[in-house]
This record gives C-alpha cells, structure tokens and sequence, in this order.
C-alpha cells in the first residue's frame, strides 16, 4: 500500500459518511496578536465542487488556502477532510495537491522530472512514477515536451505542468492559489477553459484563489467572497451576481448602481430614494419599516423608457455625460439628481445618444435587489 492510500485510511471516519468532504470552522488567525488577517471563516465545501476564493488583496482568501494547505497554522478553528480533522497534520500528509502563483517547477528537471517528483516523495515505484508522469501530461497536452527544462517552456506550459503534478498523485483537494495572475489576457482566458476541462475530467474537489471577478464567475460552482478577514457571501456564482448579501458584495462583483432608501412598504415592495425624490420600487423584502437600505440596479437592467409614464415609480431624468463605446455595448455614464448613474445599451439601437442629452430611464422592480446600507 503506498502513501496516498495509507493517507486515505487515515482520513476515513467511521461516524458521518454524510458530512462535507471539506470543513472549515470558526477559522481565525492572528500574525501580531492584535489584528486578525481572518476571523470566523466557517464554509462547508462539497466533494466534487469548484469553489472560488475571491477578494481584494489582504481580505484573507490567500491565509485561508495557506490554513488549509498546511502550511500555516490557525489561532483558533478547525480543518475537516472526510470528517477528520487536519489541522495539526503537517502538508504532505494531508493529501492536497498544490499550484502555486509562479508555479514553482524545479529548473533542473524536466516536465516529466517535475511531474513525477511528488509520487518519489510518496515511494512508489519508478516504473509506475514515468508511467502515471507520461499520462498526465498527456491529458493536459504536454506529450510532446516531456523532456524539456521550465525555461524551454512558455508561461501556459509551464502552468500546465504545475497542473500535472498537483494531480499526478490524485489529491483528495486541489488547491489553487492565482496560478493564472501572471499570464496575458489571451492565456489567461485559454487556461480557465483548460482547468475547467480538467476539474470536469478528474472530478476533483478545487478550490481556486482569486481577485479577479470575471474569472470567478466563469470558473465557479460557487464562490466564497472575501473582505477584511470575513465571508460576506458564499454562494452559486449567479446567485452572487444577482443577489448580492451585502453592500460590498455587490460593489465588487460587477459593475453596479446604488440608491439610498428607506423602507417605506416593504412588503409591497416600496422604498423612498428622498435624494432623487422618487419612491422605488422593487421586490417585497422583510426588512422593518423605516430601515436605511441600498437598493442596487445593474447598469443592464437600466433601459431608456418609451413612453414617459409618469405612473412608472422607477422613472428617472438622467443626464449623459459620457459613453464607452465596447463594440457590441456602450455604456452611458450620467447623472439622476446629482446621483452618477451608468447603463449599458446595445450598440446601434433606435436611440442616438449624445453627450449632454437629458433621457428618462427606468427598470423592472424584480431587477432590483435590496440590501443592508453600509
């Protein structure tokens, strides 16, 4: 029996077959003694899934993958694989693959070298070692450059053998921490496919560090969003998009409007906006009476209204100040009251916008979305 399937044993909990092939719990961690790089991190993580870090630099995302890794030590909280805790098991015997920012390949060994070096460290035997080396990097498109050095490789390919030999042992988790921030737009894109394609493939439990918010939402099953060492919302990636948790949220995820309201009728969906003068509508939320909310449009949700129905609660005088042209889109930069406003229109509609024009635009109730103000 070789390491990985000792490891296995070792993990295998007799009590609750039916708990998250991943726990985090009550998570914090503290370098200075005094402030806490994350604090109350708790995600249950389901086997099979892909799941996204993601945050602004310093929101902890980065510590909590370290945490899980191993490779730091939480001040309180706990680590479940299987049931079974790790937190006080060193790295390599928690069975997790690891690709790392700059993927850190050793320079003197081979694409195959490379790949084959975790099963070594694990004794198997050397037959089997080339044997499994060759077909990963097979599956990931690298038959052809088994024998090269990383510097005879470019970014992608070095990225893909960083991919081979996290998965060559077949970890229980793979752990990702933004291995696609130094690659161009073009790679990037073609290594999202390519690490989707792969987590389909092997069907492995991923979890993916990231600050970038496209590549979050293309990627994820579900993501878990980060800010000043907390979880704000962790969720299916259109539910983050649609139905942000809190204020923050929804500023960092996607491009957003935000009026300050207070509710009025909530449960009729109606809520007062007294600096555009206007009560608007949205959907019936249970918040209070009286509650100092947000109410949040998308700048797609935004349209020009055709008719002027001053019965329409969503219907505001918008002022263009400027427009983005993107080629298929264009976003119109303005103002409502004072209030800066931004919609994006279809490019080459009926409508012919020009800079300092004065529009009425509106949007469906169930389009907008109520949360806590700041």
């Amino acid at each position: 029996m070789n390491e990985a399937c000792a490891l296995r044993d070792d993990l295998s909990p007799e009590a609750d077959a039916s708990a998250a092939h991943l726990s985090l719990t009550g998570l914090r961690k503290t370098f200075d003694g005094k402030t806490f790089a994350i604090d109350a991190v708790s995600l249950d993580i389901r086997e099979g899934e892909f799941v996204t870090f993601l945050g602004p630099s310093g929101s902890g995302k980065t510590t909590t993958l370290s945490i899980v890794a191993g490779f730091t030590t939480p001040t309180e909280g706990d680590v479940r694989l299987r049931g079974a805790s790790v937190v006080d098991m060193p790295p390599h015997r928690r069975n997790m693959g690891m690709v790392f920012q700059n993927y850190a390949l050793f320079p003197h060994m081979s694409a195959l070298e490379n790949v084959a070096f975790p099963l070594r460290m694990r004794r198997v035997s050397s037959h089997e070692c080339i044997t499994r080396a060759r077909r990963i990097l097979d599956v990931v498109g690298l038959a052809d450059h088994v024998d090269r050095l990383p510097k005879q490789l470019s970014g992608g390919q070095q990225q893909r053998v960083a991919l081979a030999r996290a998965l060559v042992f077949e970890p229980d988790v793979l752990l990702l921490d933004e291995p696609l921030s130094a690659l161009d737009k073009n790679l990037r894109e073609q290594m999202q496919l390519e690490i989707k394609r792969l987590h389909k493939t092997f069907g492995m439990t991923t979890i993916f560090v990231t600050h970038d918010q496209s590549e979050a939402m293309t990627m994820s099953d579900r993501i878990a969003v980060f800010n000043a060492g907390r979880v704000e919302q962790f969720a299916p990636a259109l539910d983050v998009y649609a139905a942000p948790a809190t204020h923050f949220v929804g500023t960092f995820v996607g491009e957003s409007n935000f009026f300050d309201v207070t509710a009025n009728d909530p449960a009729a969906g109606r809520y007062d906006a007294s600096a555009l003068h206007r009560t608007l509508a949205a959907l019936p939320t249970a918040h209070p009476r009286g509650s100092m909310l947000s109410l949040m449009v998308r700048p797609e949700s935004l349209r020009i209204a055709e008719t002027a129905d001053a019965e329409d609660p969503n219907l505001l005088d918008f002022e263009l100040a400027g427009i983005v042209d993107y080629g298929s889109s264009l976003l119109l930069d303005g103002r409502c009251s004072g209030q800066r406003v931004r919609m994006r229109v279809p490019r080459g509609g009926r409508t012919a916008y020009r800079e300092g024009a004065r529009y009425r635009i509106t949007w469906h109730p169930e389009d907008a979305h109520i949360v806590p103000r700041p």
